[in-house]
């Protein structure tokens, strides 16, 4: 279908109707908009093609749960917000009631809930760099605050052993998936990331602040064939209904830590 708009200066807004096919689980639609300019006799005087819009299933999580249950997921969330999106989109965790239960955990994946302070939970930091150097696997969502040394220099050398160091901006959401808006989520403009990171011979420290300009995404990996620690920066459990992009960036997320991916 389409709309025309009343000739004139100035913007106009205009609201175009889709019938839309119910969409399978794991199934998408593109859809690509043209705009074309008339003279007074009808006749096409310009065209443009916009950009590609995709509409997505609602959940990315569907037919997923055998791969999720094999993560093993711990999850530390002392906000409860983050609890109460895995339980929705159901995805299986076992809960860490605090730094002693998450640093016992002896296997999964750790995920920390979106909106934790280092500064507050003072042992957390700590917790994590343990967790790093024994090769766990680890994501963090949105932390608000606080300074983690995640590795430390020992006789000239970061122990533990880094191999790689990954940093990127929001631009990170389309390297997932390119269909997915790296720019503004529905009623929300993305921010700059607040990550800082800082490499040195004393080690690997991460500052979570205030200025932008900054880096949404860090992962590194470590010599252990399984040490791979995230950090992203956007604000996926707080807008978790802004669109399907902070739902699909989860799946991306955990999708990095499936047994057999490198």
């Amino acid at each position: 279908g389409g709309q025309r708009l009343p000739a004139g200066k100035g913007p106009h807004e205009v609201a175009i109707e889709l019938e839309i096919p119910q969409l399978n689980d794991g199934v998408s639609l593109d859809v690509e908009l043209s705009v074309w300019l008339e003279d007074a006799a009808g006749q096409r005087i310009g065209e443009a093609l916009g950009p590609t819009l995709w509409i997505l299933a609602a959940d990315p999580f569907a037919g997923a749960s055998r791969r999720l249950e094999e993560l093993q997921i711990v999850l530390f969330d002392p906000q409860k917000s983050t609890i109460e999106r895995f339980e929705a989109a159901k995805i299986p965790f076992r809960l860490a009631r605090g730094n002693d239960a998450l640093a016992a955990s002896e296997e999964g994946l750790v995920v920390i809930g979106e909106g934790v302070s280092f500064e507050t939970n003072r042992g957390l930091a700590e917790t994590l760099r343990t967790l790093v150097s024994q090769g766990r696997r680890v994501v963090v969502l949105a932390p608000a605050a606080g300074t983690l040394v995640l590795s430390e220099g020992e006789k000239g050398e970061i122990q533990p052993a880094l191999r790689s160091l990954r940093l990127r901006r929001r631009d990170i959401i389309n390297e997932f998936d390119k269909r997915l808006d790296a720019a503004a989520w529905l009623d929300f403009e993305l921010p700059d990331g607040r990550l800082g990171v800082e490499l040195g011979a004393d080690g690997l420290a991460l500052e979570i602040a205030g200025n932008q300009h900054r880096w949404s995404y860090v992962e590194l990996t470590t010599d252990d064939p399984s040490g791979r620690v995230v950090f992203c920066d956007l604000p996926i459990i707080r807008r978790w209904d802004s669109g399907p992009t902070p739902r699909y960036l989860l799946a991306h997320l955990l999708g990095l830590f499936e047994p057999g991916k490198p």
